[in-house]
C-alpha cells in the first residue's frame, strides 16, 4: 500500500489558498481537489524543465499550482499557487 506524501505549503501558496477561498470558493474547491491528487500521486503531473527543473505543476483554469517533491521524506511541498503569466518568471 502507496501511502500519501505529506503535504507543506510554503507562506505565499497558503496565502493565495486564503484568499482564494473568500473571493472564489468554485476555484477554491477545484484547487483542493488538485492538492488531494498532488498528495495521492506527486508526479501524475508535468516536471518542469530548467531553470526549474526541480519542480513539478499542475495547471487549475489559469493557475498553476508549483511544487516540489522530496521523495527521501515522502513530502510535497507547494511553492506557489499563482496564475499562469507571473507562474514561470522566477
Amino acid at each position: 500500500m502507496i501511502l500519501p506524501f505529506l503535504v507543506n505549503f510554503e507562506h505565499r501558496a497558503q496565502k493565495t489558498l486564503k484568499k482564494m477561498k473568500k473571493k472564489d470558493k468554485k476555484l477554491y474547491a477545484i484547487v483542493s481537489e488538485r492538492l488531494e491528487q498532488i498528495e495521492a500521486d506527486p508526479k501524475r503531473f508535468k516536471p518542469l524543465k530548467a531553470p526549474l527543473s526541480n519542480r513539478w505543476r499542475a495547471h487549475v483554469d489559469s493557475f498553476v499550482i508549483l511544487y516540489m517533491i522530496d521523495e527521501a521524506s515522502s513530502k510535497v511541498f507547494i511553492i506557489d499557487i499563482c496564475h499562469h503569466d507571473k507562474a514561470y518568471g522566477e
